[in-house]
């Protein structure tokens, strides 16, 4: 058992780097930003034609992930599993039908009894200083140059809160 899990998961790790790779090619080698776009995918291409015996380098795996939580639809039964309480169940819809969603332990749908009582709803987190320091003021920093990205506004509003933060000692 324990041989075969681990094969499964060196494997897993594995098609994990080379999806990765893909990634540092596009971004190192072709200077390009970009999620799963033509450039990835002809880099994914070259690998899959380099290594024929691995499974083809795709956006999603196709391996099943054991997730301590299952959020099912109330009106067609579509299951989403997480591995929190991640999935905001009053404003997240089925795709597929619209839906409600109930959280659920995976364990308890998977269990031979069947008693599919849903798990208790996430008690949603206060958010920190930072977190609400950026609410307040992304607005006001990207207003000031709309040509920054998020990425440029963060750095800007992390260094912000930093100085405005700091102990004097």
């Amino acid at each position: 058992m324990w041989a075969s899990y681990k094969s499964n998961a060196n494997e897993r790790v594995r098609d994990t780097l080379a999806h990765e790779l893909c990634h540092a090619a596009v971004r190192l080698i072709n200077g390009v930003k970009e999620s799963h776009g033509p450039v990835w995918r002809s880099w994914a291409q070259k690998v899959n034609r380099a290594f024929p015996f691995m499974p083809v380098i795709a956006r999603c795996h196709d391996y099943v992930i054991a997730t301590k939580y299952t959020y099912q639809c109330t009106k067609c039964n579509y299951r989403i599993g997480r591995h929190s309480k991640s999935l905001d169940t009053d404003k997240k819809v089925c795709g597929h039908c619209l839906g409600k969603f109930e959280v659920y332990l995976t364990r308890d749908l998977n269990s031979s009894e069947g008693a599919r009582t849903p798990a208790t709803p996430r008690t949603p987190r206060t958010p920190n200083k930072f977190a609400l320091f950026v609410k307040e003021s992304y607005a006001e920093v990207k207003k000031k140059d709309n040509s920054l990205k998020h990425a440029d506004v963060m750095k800007i509003l992390s260094q912000q809160f930093s100085e405005k933060n700091k102990i004097s000692e």
